[in-house]
């Protein structure tokens, strides 16, 4: 059974699992948008790993994710990520915007009904 202690009734927004929910939509906590963006360029596999696990948690905010993540993820397979001369370029950029887009505050609306609205279908798988 719930305990009274515990229940909050009637609140603007809820935070759960790491996103905040209210009336307008869902958007991601922002103490974890903070660790996004603070996170400091990978120096192993273990890290990177890390960082693409989290990034991957909000990956239904960012538009075509496994597009921008990528240069990361091609550093994942085996034998591919054995040094830092791995780290191109290329991933440190993928990085970068990786951090801007989940810094972008975005919130996911929920749909009105009463109102038309347009569908937009994307596969990035």
């Amino acid at each position: 059974f719930a305990k009274r202690a515990k229940c909050f009734w009637a609140q603007p927004q809820v935070e759960y699992l790491g996103h905040i929910v209210s009336a307008t939509g869902v958007k991601m906590d922002p103490r974890k948008v903070a660790v996004v963006r603070d996170w400091p360029a990978p120096q192993n596999l273990q890290e990177l790993r890390k960082f693409l696990g989290l990034t991957n948690y909000f990956r239904k905010f960012i538009k075509q994710y496994s597009v921008l993540a990528a240069p990361l993820t091609n550093l994942t397979r085996k034998g591919a990520f054995i040094s830092l001369e791995s780290w191109t370029s290329e991933c440190q950029q993928a990085f970068e915007e990786l951090k801007r887009v989940v810094a972008d505050d975005i919130t996911l609306a929920f749909p009105d009904h009463s109102l038309p609205f347009l569908v937009e279908l994307l596969s990035d798988a």
